[in-house]
């Protein structure tokens, strides 16, 4: 097994367990001797833990120190001196834990998910370079430098004729200006003031059904005539009394969604990341958000924020991911330093929607208000980042159990008194939940979009081949078996989020993990019917036998039929003895030839 394979044989340590058994240079030197431990960051934090809980110790070495929890309220600055280094010290030391959970988390899902048999290597190369941040800069790394090739959708027809800097220029030198004009026109909102979009009745009985999982979003985008972005913002919109809680212009709101939607692309370009694709984030996000355990805890710019960041959260995508425009070198991956290249252009374009002209939505609020939207906007955007994926199940996991232990029973979580940041982990843990809802409709609607991301993986492999990069693990067409490829999928990346999500609402047993089930024994009912890859073997050397036993054939037939035409243009008065002979040597020969492959045969 490979080292991005192998589990971590770091020990984790408890944030006050560490300090209790053994002395300290003990501990510090069990800390530098662990390769793997500093290979994920954390040996210097858990050095300077260390070294805080011995200074800790000698400057009050009478008091005993307190244990607090990391949520435990901040100690006021007349409290005793010793208190307040105590409550820092537990502060410090749950931001380590969560750092080791979240890669923990990440080595022991890993490790299962590569153990079991179903899942083939394919799948788990293609989880390591996607959903870590770590993995995928090591494999961006590993791709030949080149020059920048465009793609279909991201050829770069930029605003003005400056091309994008070569991997040698001074980045220093570039003006904001320069810099804004290497985002592609082909993804920017078309200019001009958007109509306003008027639903038909159609998308209004339609819609009516908006709350329920079993939604139909390819239904809407037909009656909408490919406007289904826009009516389901609209329609949740009204639904979470927006409108008219937030001071909000209808029109305006509509106008922006609009050009919300002219960034996507339709089908089939991009195949999967376009306008539906949108409107089906969106869709969940108003199911998630809605659950009446979770909906009160939300003030309406919460829920503004949430609509606007699941209506933006891939606009502008060109149909490939942040791999290959790494690896192409492409002008976003110049722009964003490689990380998070897609994520941030999203961010970019859904808030470069509200200086179009009609477009802006937010005109009615104050500076507070702005500076939080886009706080949420961003941070919920940036989050849909497939490799920030571990860290965030991680964190709502630990978000999860600690407020399960508040209130000391299994499946009822305390949402009292949250933190800005707890909401915030909700809210991005939500858009993510729904970014991941395909394989939790039911399985007709489910299928649809599988068919449609694998196409678009293949699509990305094709032109990796042409361009002759590494094919992706999962974008080779020739090889991926789509049935073997979803289950590794599902096991490893969505179950997990979702039964998280399930512990956040107090509920496994939900429509969505049902769904997950159901559709996860479909596709193994599908993988037991896939061509096993030794059967295949065995049937791709049958052939072959067959093939060279029939080239046998042929070449005696030829030898016969040359034999006969020697013994003719060898006889000139016609003499039928020799023509005779001549047969009688052919055909000689054709049994020896027999006699030699059944000898052959035999020995097989």
């Amino acid at each position: 097994m490979s080292d991005s394979r192998r589990r971590s044989s770091a020990v984790i340590l408890p944030p006050f367990a560490i300090f209790e058994d053994e002395d300290l240079s003990t501990q510090m030197l069990r800390v530098e001797e662990d390769d793997d431990m500093y290979s994920t960051g954390l040996a210097t934090p858990l050095k300077a833990l260390l070294m805080l809980r011995s200074l800790r110790g000698e400057l009050y070495p009478s008091t005993e120190q307190q244990m607090f929890q990391g949520d435990d309220d901040c100690p006021k600055l007349s409290d005793d001196p010793a208190r307040r280094l105590d409550w820092c010290i537990a502060q410090f030391a749950e931001l380590v834990q969560n750092a080791q959970a979240s890669e923990t988390t990440y080595e022991e899902q890993l490790k299962q998910i590569a153990d079991r048999d179903h899942v083939d290597e394919d799948v788990v190369e293609w989880v390591t370079s996607t959903y870590t941040e770590s993995r995928r800069e090591s494999t961006a790394s590993s791709f030949e430098f080149r020059a920048s090739s465009p793609t279909p959708r991201a050829k770069s027809k930029l605003r003005s004729s400056q091309s994008a800097p070569s991997a040698g220029s001074d980045a220093s030198s570039l003006s904001m200006q320069s810099l804004a004009q290497m985002i592609p026109e082909e993804f920017s909102p078309a200019p001009g003031e958007p109509p306003v979009f008027e639903a038909g009745a159609d998308a209004t009985t339609c819609l009516e059904n908006a709350l329920s999982w079993s939604f139909d979003v390819f239904r809407l985008q037909t009656i909408t005539e490919d406007r289904p972005l826009v009516a389901i913002c609209h329609y949740v919109a009204e639904q979470w009394d927006l409108y008219e809680s937030l001071g909000l212009d209808v029109n305006t709101c509509l106008r922006f969604f609009t050009k919300l939607e002219d960034g996507y692309g339709r089908f089939p370009t991009p195949i999967y990341h376009n306008n539906l694709h949108g409107a089906d984030v969106v869709q969940a996000t108003f199911h998630l958000l809605s659950d009446e355990r979770i909906h009160p805890i939300f003030s309406k710019l919460h829920l503004f924020s949430a609509l606007v960041a699941a209506a933006g959260h891939d606009v502008g995508h060109p149909g490939y991911n942040n791999q290959f425009l790494m690896a192409t070198n492409d002008s976003l991956a110049l722009l964003y330093n490689d990380h998070s290249v897609l994520e941030n252009h999203h961010c970019a374009l859904t808030f470069k929607a509200l200086r179009e002209p009609g477009c802006d939505i937010l005109a009615t609020f104050n500076t507070d208000q702005k500076l939080n939207f886009r706080s949420e906007v961003v941070n919920m955007i940036l989050n849909t980042d497939m490799a920030k994926h571990f860290h965030n199940v991680a964190e709502v996991r630990s978000f999860v159990e600690k407020r399960m232990a508040m209130v000391g029973k299994n499946n009822v979580v305390n949402l009292d008194s949250l933190s800005i940041k707890d909401i915030s982990v909700i809210l991005y843990t939500a858009i993510h939940c729904a970014d991941l809802s395909a394989q939790t409709r039911t399985w007709d609607i489910s299928q649809r979009w599988a068919e449609r991301i694998l196409s678009e993986f293949f699509s990305q492999g094709d032109r990796e081949k042409e361009l002759k990069l590494p094919v992706g693990p999962l974008n080779d067409r020739t090889k991926v078996k789509p049935a073997k490829a979803q289950i590794g999928f599902l096991d490893f990346i969505v179950i997990p989020l979702w039964e998280a999500w399930g512990m956040l609402l107090g509920n496994t047993d939900t429509e969505f993990m049902q769904n997950l089930v159901v559709n996860r024994d479909r596709y193994k009912q599908a993988q037991d019917k896939e061509p096993d890859e030794v059967q295949g073997k065995e049937r791709a050397k049958k052939n072959m036998m067959m093939l060279a036993k029939r080239a046998r054939g042929v070449a005696r037939t030829m030898t016969m039929l040359k034999a006969m035409r020697s013994s003719v243009s060898a006889s000139s008065d016609g003499e039928p003895s020799l023509r005779k002979s001549s047969l009688l040597a052919a055909a000689s020969k054709a049994r020896a030839a027999d006699a030699a492959e059944s000898t052959e045969k035999t020995k097989e």
